[in-house]
């Protein structure tokens, strides 16, 4: 496999004589093959009789493809699709000469149900260009390309999640893969003519509306371990048949009496001789989850050991100075049993020789004395760190004996130091994130057609042969090229913190918003929080827009939106995650004015709401039903801990993970964005001329007034977490953030709600369920809220007091939950958690840029003696800024975009004066150059006209101020 070097852009494409050629081409495949796990191999090969300038490919293919011509490398793809959305690829070519070329396509038939929304196996292409000043099609898919099932991948290795979440692992047989298949010498008249498919197989073929990804190179930082796996022992690696436990019988031989100790990952009656050995022990390395073993004696001569296979496979480790004589290894289905198995042993002999330099790894394994009457003594394995989780395809050269098997396995985590990229029972038997080679006797190119994810690589290799890995490195597959935000303060661990967030948005950001480890599904939750982090730091607005259209796309004959895209023909239902699409819908319309794609979506949020409707209560509100444990849970007093999973029929709500209360009843956090999204639409339907507008404005105020009249505790300053069956829930930190973002909280009470949502947040860990009172995704409404309120001092508190315990508890990218190292199926890479990089943004530095052509600069400095930094703004350029405070002045440099026109806001007391470029605005005169009111937010100036303005604001009282947590 080749390495991918960096992508051609996508966009701009310059206008093309054939912009939609691919959509008159026939797709293909071979033999009529649909099996999920095959990779077909295509060639076209054709003549040109002049030079074709302008050459461009538009190449689709179910589930991935990669392609060269000439046997150079031109792209990968395609972005994931669904049933109703599948965009084309765009791929620049070189021009080419006249004479013949070859053009070949690799398509990797792969089924999951978290991304792509499979159709059936298949490939449709068409290479154009210009030939003698005409648009010509070079070639395009037909029974004229020839095409081969590819034996050289293993076409029913197991699953990645046995959910079918991710896909297969991949099984490459360098053997049966030839190396020069895609240069245009390879001889591929034995291979079949390609099979055409129906014309509509892929039915809504449209252009790719994201850019091509990056795929950026990314070099081991440091070897955390190199050793030997299982010294001592030889390990059998079994594969299942079917569906049913199978018996296979080994032949064991020893020339003296031994200590028979067997290990395996599981614990099933073996016999030795026909004598039953079940007295399987656990053993306690506690890097070795779910290993037991189990001891009998073994006399000198020949035995029988009979083996008992699960459907699953097993693995089992046996002393070395063992003969067996009917077993070979091979590389079977999966390489994440004998992963899990092997005992690794740091710095034994003939240990890998690690060296890194010039950004990439190179790993040198000695020889050993081979042992023809044993299996697999002594595979030797290296544990390579990258840093932080990434979602990349791993990229080497191999070298070595031909049969030498390679396998690589990623994980986001170390237990006591070990990665476990099959965990085994940590994660419920669900997971095996390993890939595996058997080398060829050349040097070739080991990569994967997936891309994989996690922080750690595994490397073994099995054979006694000498093998050198070299140029060993990953390339990581992303949407972001370039961050062109920015946040410096005078303190390191704020800026840390920053930072990290957009370190957990880069393998997130992919051509959807996803987590890059565990499930990859574009979850729109999820989504919603990143898209935060992306436009303080990234400012892409393609993943955001396509990702608006892919929800849509869930919507069912009920109005109901998936709370994931493409949905996989899921019935699940998030209320709020439908909610917070409506809402970035109507961000995505203020900050570019695409009133286009409001006219397209906004029938599918009408409707959306209209089924919402159906749980409203005669008061109005979003009234959500419990089924019979619900019931009983919501009867007891103080509430045990639902679980976090479903605790409904059919979970309606998260809120967040720990919401559970807001779940269920009249919940306010629920109801507050309900109420918010009624006066969205409301805004939308103006934008586009639309009737209706007012209902929408009403109703926005009849839901707020109802949340105000029935779930405010006046006595208590704050708002029950829910009404149910007439009971109220005490307050939440989720009860009184939500409602304050999203405008239910009165004026005259947002302080007092205000200090309620602090009172909530202490103690942090619950004392009644032992869990933090918020949860990271929580994170985004809470500091959102004290941004909104001028509670920047206590927001920050809480910042560097929670996510900097995650970095003192080793954290480079930001968990799923605060307790997720804790539990082996949570993610250590979760965009979701990022809200701090958008507050510190958007509130610190003050950075605001919600319209199109207009900004605004509102810092809140709190205690911070100085900060800078800048965001992108989705028109080009930045707006940066840079300030600095003492008890005596406050004084700004703001850079803005292209000198437009823009809001200052200031913090300021009336007896001070503020000078812009060195004139004076406040106190306000006819000499003013730029107009200034004193607002209730602070001093409000307008300005234009200036590459920069240098603000300094003079404090009459000196300061003295202070934040104490309580």
């Amino acid at each position: 496999m080749v390495r991918p070097p960096t992508p051609h852009p996508l966009h701009p494409h310059p206008p093309h004589p054939h912009p939609a050629a691919i959509l008159d081409s026939q797709p293909i495949w071979v033999d009529g093959n649909n099996e999920a796990g095959s990779v077909a191999l295509f060639r076209a090969r054709f003549t040109l009789r002049a030079p074709a300038s302008n050459v461009q490919l538009q190449i689709f293919a179910d589930t991935r493809y990669a392609v060269w011509l000439d046997g150079a490398w031109l792209g990968r793809g395609p972005a994931r699709f669904s049933l109703v959305r599948q965009e084309y690829d765009i791929l620049d070519a070189p021009d080419l000469a006249a004479g013949t070329h070859v053009l070949a396509v690799l398509v990797q038939y792969d089924p999951n149900t978290r991304r792509s929304e499979s159709i059936r196996a298949g490939l449709q292409a068409s290479l154009v260009g210009m030939v003698g000043g005409v648009p010509s099609i070079l070639t395009a898919t037909s029974s004229l390309w020839r095409g081969i099932i590819s034996p050289a991948w293993n076409q029913h290795a197991r699953q990645v999640h046995v959910g079918l979440l991710l896909g297969n692992q991949e099984q490459l047989d360098l053997r049966a893969l030839p190396a020069d298949w895609t240069s245009s010498t390879f001889d591929d008249r034995e291979w079949r003519v390609a099979q055409q498919l129906p014309t509509d197989t892929f039915s809504a073929l449209m252009p790719r509306s994201i850019p091509l990804l990056a795929h950026q190179p990314r070099a081991p930082v440091r070897t955390i371990e190199t050793g030997v796996l299982s010294p001592g022992q030889q390990i059998i690696d079994l594969d299942g048949q079917g569906n049913q436990t199978v018996f296979r019988e080994f032949e064991l031989a020893t020339g003296e009496p031994i200590s028979l100790t067997i290990e395996a990952p599981y614990i099933r009656t073996l016999a030795l001789n026909g004598q039953p050995l079940d007295t399987w022990q656990p053993i306690t390395d506690t890097r070795r989850p779910g290993i037991s073993q189990v001891t009998g004696t073994l006399a000198a001569g020949f035995s029988t050991l009979t083996v008992p296979i699960p459907p699953e496979g097993v693995a089992l480790a046996l002393p070395a100075n063992l003969s067996i004589t009917n077993y070979v290894l091979s590389q079977g289905t999966t390489a994440g049993r004998r992963m899990l198995l092997g005992n690794p042993v740091a710095g034994a002999t003939a240990a890998p020789v690690v060296t890194l330099a010039d950004g990439t790894a190179s790993i040198d394994i000695p020889a050993l004395p081979t042992h023809p009457d044993r299996n697999n003594v002594s595979p030797r394995y290296v544990v390579l760190d990258f840093g932080r989780t990434i979602h990349a395809r791993v990229d080497l050269v191999a070298a070595g004996e031909r049969g030498t098997l390679v396998d690589i396995g990623w994980d986001e985590r170390l237990l006591h130091g070990r990665p476990l990229p099959a965990p085994g029972p940590l994660h419920r038997n669900l997971w095996q994130q390993v890939d595996s080679w058997v080398l060829d006797g050349t040097a070739r190119r080991l990569t994967t057609l997936d891309t994989r994810s996690g922080r750690y690589a595994l490397l073994v290799v099995w054979g006694s042969g000498a093998v050198r890995l070299s140029q060993v490195r990953a390339y990581e597959e992303t949407m972001v090229e370039q961050v062109r935000g920015s946040f410096r303060s005078g303190d390191a661990r704020l800026d840390r913190i920053w930072q990290v967030g957009v370190d957990t948005l880069i393998p997130s950001l992919t051509d959807a918003y996803a987590d890059p480890w565990r499930e990859r599904g574009q979850w729109w939750g999820d989504a919603y929080a990143a898209i935060y982090v992306n436009r303080a730091s990234v400012g892409d607005l393609t993943v955001w827009r396509r990702g608006l259209r892919q929800i849509a796309e869930t919507q069912d004959a009920q109005g109901r939106l998936a709370p994931y895209a493409p949905r996989h023909g899921t019935s699940e239902v998030l209320m709020d995650y439908g909610l917070l699409w409506v809402e970035a819908l109507y961000q995505y319309w203020r900050l570019t004015g695409d009133t286009e794609l409001v006219a397209e979506l906004l029938p599918t949020a009408e409707q959306y709401l209209a089924y919402l409707r159906t749980f409203e209560n005669q008061h109005g509100l979003l009234d959500i039903p419990l089924d019979e444990a619900g019931l009983s849970l919501a009867a007891l007093t103080p509430q045990p801990p639902p679980n976090l999973d479903p605790i409904t029929l059919e979970r309606l709500v998260l809120i967040d993970w720990s919401g559970f209360l807001s779940r269920f009843g009249e919940s306010t956090a629920l109801n507050a964005i309900y109420s918010a999204a009624h006066g969205w639409l409301g805004e939308l339907s103006t934008a586009i001329g639309q009737a209706g507008n007012e209902s929408y404005n009403r109703r926005a105020v009849q839901i707020r007034n109802a949340i105000n009249e029935r779930l405010y505790l006046p006595d208590r300053n704050a708002y029950a977490t829910t009404l149910y069956n007439g009971t109220f829930f005490e307050p939440s930190p989720q009860s009184q953030a939500w409602p304050l973002v999203y405008g239910v909280v009165p004026t005259a009470s947002r302080t007092a709600v205000t200090a309620s949502l602090l009172d909530t947040l202490d103690p942090f860990i619950s004392p009644e369920y032992g869990t933090p009172v918020v949860e990271l995704y929580g994170f985004t409404w809470v500091l959102e809220a004290l941004g909104q309120q001028g509670h920047t001092d206590a927001a920050m508190h809480l910042i560097k007091t929670h996510y900097g315990r995650l970095l003192d508890r080793g954290a480079v990218t930001w968990w799923e939950t605060f307790g997720a190292i804790d539990r082996y199926d949570a993610s250590l890479s979760h965009a979701w958690g990022g809200a701090p990089t958008w507050f510190l943004s958007r509130h610190v530095l003050g950075l605001q840029a919600d319209q199109p052509g207009q900004w605004q600069v509102m810092p809140q400095p709190g205690s911070l003696s100085s900060a800078s930094g800048q965001i992108p703004l989705p028109t080009g350029g930045t707006l940066a800024v840079a300030w600095q405070q003492s008890c005596e002045a406050l004084t700004l440099s703001v850079t803005p975009p292209d000198q437009g026109a823009g809001t200052l806001v200031l913090p300021h007391t009336v007896d001070g004066l503020v000078r812009i470029n060195g004139a004076i605005v406040y106190p306000p005169s006819t000499q003013t150059p730029y107009p200034a009111e004193l607002r209730s937010e602070g001093l409000v100036v307008q300005v234009s006209g200036s590459p920069r303005y240098a603000v300094e604001v003079e404090r009459g009282t000196p300061c003295f101020s202070t934040y104490l947590p309580s």
